[in-house]
């Protein structure tokens, strides 16, 4: 046993075997070749029907012999992961044996690769059949699921439980698209967030990234280096409370019937060349697939965000550069 784990052994024995209980190995095949193996867990089960909803990261899958319980979606899960709060993953290996890992839930940001809706927790020996199971606490609650493993990401329930409600209102999940990349602040190091709240009087909010060229946030005049602190007079702190807003948003929006779909969000933009506060409307289309930034040409003084300029060494931000391209 992990030396590490000694104070929370019964605690943490008794969350993994309540949660094991809905958890699923599945694989993936094509013709009958096999494509993956991975993790997936039970939300609901119809009695009747024989049938259930499975959470998982594998796109075609079949479960062999698999037993279950059901998360029913009440007690049994957390919406809000806590940065810093112990967890364990959990998985099943090809031979349908549980894994167990554990871990910590890290203050990243997601680089410019990765989805806004991930957070990442700290790993040892997690591998690929983990992808698709399940994240819980010390209680034994629901707070994620595993995502890619390699990365440490998991998408949190905040996220999950929105896109399902979306998917079982209208058989897709939507999102606006903004037309800018962004960050945290609050995920910074902190000499760097105290730089920036000594230059702007500026402590919390997402800073913008990237532009995407000839986007409506671009013509509105926002550029890499700006800070956003309100969505729709909603205080927003990481990429994950957006999210969550964003989604949010698409409850009201079936694109069967409205294929076409704009939606206004009201931003409050500070600018950081003229060092001054603006609100914008920005008006954003709302879209299934995933959003894709190309990079505004816009350059951007250095003299004004040279305090942010190296934060690409610290705290996740793996690709984070100023200026012209």
């Amino acid at each position: 046993m992990n030396p590490q784990l000694a104070p929370v052994r019964e605690r943490g024995t008794n969350a993994v075997l309540s949660a094991a209980k809905f958890l699923l190995g599945l694989s993936s095949s094509i013709g009958g070749k096999p494509l993956l193996r991975c993790s997936g867990f039970w939300i609901d089960w119809d009695e009747e029907s024989k049938t259930g909803t499975i959470f998982t990261t594998a796109h075609l899958i079949r479960s062999n012999n698999s037993e279950f319980d059901v998360w029913l979606g009440q007690d049994e899960y957390d919406p809000n992961a806590k940065y810093a709060q112990e967890v364990f993953l959990l998985g099943r290996a090809e031979n349908l044996d549980l894994r167990i890992t554990h871990g910590r839930v890290e203050y990243l940001n997601p680089d410019v690769f990765q989805r806004y809706h991930f957070m990442f927790s700290s790993k040892t020996d997690a591998n690929q059949y983990d992808d698709g199971g399940l994240v819980i606490d010390l209680d034994g609650k629901v707070v994620g699921m595993v995502n890619i493993t390699s990365q440490g990401s998991f998408i949190p329930c905040s996220i999950l439980l929105m896109c399902l409600d979306l998917w079982r209102k209208y058989g897709h999940i939507t999102r606006p698209h903004l037309g800018f990349k962004f960050f945290a602040t609050k995920f910074l190091d902190p000499l760097y967030i105290e730089k920036i709240w000594r230059k702007y009087n500026i402590d919390d909010g997402l800073i913008v990234n990237e532009v995407a060229d000839g986007s409506n946030s671009e013509m509105l005049g926002i550029r890499r280096g700006d800070i956003i602190s309100c969505f729709n007079g909603e205080q927003i702190s990481t990429t994950v409370e957006l999210e969550n807003l964003l989604l949010d948003i698409c409850k009201d929006f079936d694109r069967t019937n409205q294929p076409s779909a704009e939606v206004d969000i009201v931003i409050k933009v500070f600018n950081i060349r003229k060092s001054r506060w603006r609100e914008l409307h920005l008006t954003t289309n709302i879209a299934e697939h995933g959003e894709v930034v190309a990079r505004e040409s816009y350059a951007t003084s250095m003299h004004d965000i040279l305090i942010l300029h190296y934060s690409s060494f610290h705290f996740g931000i793996k690709d984070f550069s100023f200026g012209g391209t």
